[in-house]
């Protein structure tokens, strides 16, 4: 894991005629120093303004990118010791951080309604899939680090990431991989189908059963792998693009996920390019994908921000890694949160099974069952303190 400090230079892309321009300088930066670029979901509509039915709501500039002096890598175990040590430091009221006071971004009724909408469109022909996504909203308490370290202790994962920001601070969990790239190869692990974990090693398994041949899953998964296949076809080097595996299960703490994989050649293709082609990632869209961004903007509530979006670091000499931003929490500085949940809606979909998927994803924070404990409300009214 990389830990990086001492901040040299900061872009934000706050008009779509800017967004080129700042790949442009990523790129320049990322010869020498660590860059991490902050991608809202709503960038897409810049990148393919075909996407969007009207104007998008773009609250902050949705391309945001920190270019470091300093970094550090260490293994993961070794930034929990060090990210421990230093909230230990910490006044009691900041070490006992949780959430609170959650409320529901959309009821039940309103939520059924919507994906009622959306089965009226697959039946007519529209689209096949849509991902169909809302917020969940709460209080934090205590530091935003001393929460981020209790999440990692549940919720160990491989594209996590903690990013301090004067206006917010984002605590991403993330298990998927958007788009890594070394060299000239350039790697897409999208995942599609999920499980509740069992209560028991029996259950659990059967569930991991079920879900890998669950008729539904496979096929919403294999819808996705199609259409990163199409996007990575466009800027890939011909006969390229491959299906590495299909239908992998995988086990967090509170859900299976079923993942696969896709890999291709694109030596001449710019960040520019490469996010034109694919971002936002076709696991959290829908098929086909323009059609389908244009519908989850109709029927959500307002701007995804960064929930469904990417954190990449991009490091010297280019190679970069990005995640699916996912089970993230973005936390303001009077300690508003706001958690983003949702799932694939297809013809055959249950609207009250899928509200029950998303309550399940949010279960690593919201302290439902399977979940963490995180949303006692502590007994002494806290006050906030960011730590130097």
């Amino acid at each position: 894991m990389w830990v990086l400090r001492g901040l040299a230079e900061r872009i934000d892309a706050a008009r779509p005629e800017d967004v080129e321009t700042a790949c442009e300088r990523i790129e320049a930066l990322s010869r020498t120093q660590h860059v991490v670029a902050l991608l809202d979901y709503e960038l897409g509509y810049w990148l393919e303004p075909r996407a969007a039915l009207t104007a998008p709501q773009i609250e902050r500039p949705p391309l945001t990118a920190l270019a470091f002096e300093q970094a550090k890598w260490m293994p993961q175990a070794t930034f929990d010791d060090q990210l421990a040590a230093f909230v230990a430091q910490l006044p009691e009221t900041e070490r006992h951080a949780g959430i609170a006071e959650v409320r529901r971004g959309l009821e039940r009724e309103p939520y059924r309604a919507a994906i009622e909408r959306i089965l009226h469109y697959i039946r007519e022909g529209d689209c096949y899939q849509i991902n169909y996504t809302w917020p969940m909203h709460f209080r934090c308490y205590g530091s935003p680090l001393a929460l981020y370290l209790a999440l990692r202790r549940r919720q160990p994962v491989e594209h996590g990431a903690l990013v301090r920001l004067p206006d917010r601070t984002v605590l991403s969990l993330s298990p998927e991989l958007f788009l890594e790239r070394h060299g000239s190869r350039l790697h897409s692990r999208p995942m599609k189908g999920t499980a509740p974990r069992g209560a028991t090693e029996l259950e659990d398994q059967r569930n991991a059963d079920a879900l890998q041949a669950s008729e539904k899953d496979r096929a919403e998964n294999v819808m996705i792998v199609d259409l990163i296949r199409n996007d990575l076809g466009r800027i890939a080097r011909p006969g390229s693009v491959r299906v590495a595996s299909l239908f992998e299960i995988e086990r967090y703490p509170t859900v299976l996920q079923m993942v696969s994989s896709v890999v291709a050649d694109a030596p001449e293709a710019s960040l520019y390019d490469i996010l034109r082609a694919l971002f936002p990632c076709s696991s959290i869209t829908g098929a086909p994908k323009i059609r389908a961004m244009q519908i989850a903007q109709e029927l959500e509530h307002g701007p995804r921000r960064l929930y469904t979006g990417s954190i990449g670091l991009i490091r010297p000499g280019g190679d970069f890694s990005f995640s699916v931003v996912i089970r993230t929490l973005e936390i303001d500085a009077g300690g508003e949160g706001r958690l983003g949940i949702g799932s694939g809606i297809v013809h055959d979909s249950d609207p009250d099974r899928e509200y029950g998927e998303c309550l399940a994803k949010a279960g690593f924070a919201t302290g439902r069952p399977g979940g963490s404990e995180l949303t006692e409300t502590p007994k002494v009214r806290p006050q906030r303190r960011e730590p130097n």
